[in-house]
């Protein structure tokens, strides 16, 4: 979609997922008889064109970039793995980072609070597990199992309101929570699933993946990402307070 701004240009926005962010991306603007300008770019390229005037710009922002950064670094070789992709094959690499996490007990206190709560109730579900979507938009998928040959009616909540509930191939029950900004990721969010016998309720955040992850040990790549994560939330939210 274009917009043109009271300046006399035009501008769009472009949809970059986190494993991305030195993915060259080409814009082609059409104008006039057949006339085009074409530009190609990628959130690699400005964030290192950002290195060269990063002093015209205050902290808050520079740590925002930095955490950008960062999070595309490190995210990109957990999703590569999980989805069996190629770092320079399949996306270009994010090879441009500014830190590198090796005190994870630091960042497990920060993010202590933030327990994952789990309640199956009386209800028709047996477990309740979750994942967090980290690929284009940040989401939080909650999936409930049901007991083995439950055929009764199904409806669910998020914070109160009503929402769909998808079934899945292996018989579970998936409600999403869709786009959580990077500001809100410490925000917890309710999900009820309410069945014939009673009510299943999980409640987490992105944060609460942050503290799962780094509780159940499962190694350094997970490790990273989840601390690139807590950064950069923290870096969205001290942005969002001084802008």
């Amino acid at each position: 979609d274009m917009d043109q701004s009271g300046r006399g240009y035009y501008g769009f926005t472009c949809n970059v997922s986190s494993i991305e962010m030195a993915q060259p991306i080409t814009a082609v603007f059409h104008y006039g008889d057949g006339q085009t300008v074409e530009s190609t770019y990628s959130v690699r390229d400005y964030i290192i064109a950002y290195e060269a005037v990063q002093d015209q710009y205050d902290a808050e922002t520079t740590r925002l970039v930095h955490a950008l950064a960062d999070y595309g670094h490190y995210v990109q070789p957990v999703l590569s793995v999980s989805n069996k992709w190629t770092i320079g094959i399949d996306y270009a690499e994010m090879d441009v980072f500014y830190h590198e996490y090796t005190n994870y007990s630091s960042i497990q206190e920060a993010v202590s609070e933030y327990i994952t709560l789990r309640n199956t109730g009386d209800s028709d579900i047996t477990k309740i597990n979750y994942a967090l979507n980290l690929l284009s938009r940040t989401q939080i998928y909650a999936y409930f199992t049901p007991k083995t040959g439950y055929k009764g009616s199904v409806s669910a909540t998020l914070d109160g309101a009503p929402v769909i509930v998808e079934k899945q191939p292996d018989g579970r029950y998936l409600v999403t929570t869709n786009n959580i900004s990077a500001h809100e990721l410490n925000e917890a969010r309710t999900v009820v699933l309410l069945t014939e016998d009673g009510n299943a309720t999980i409640t987490v955040s992105p944060l609460s993946y942050v503290r799962d992850i780094l509780n159940a040990g499962r190694g350094v790549l997970q490790f990273d990402s989840a601390c690139a994560l807590y950064y950069y939330y923290k870096a969205a939210v001290e942005y969002r307070n001084t802008h």
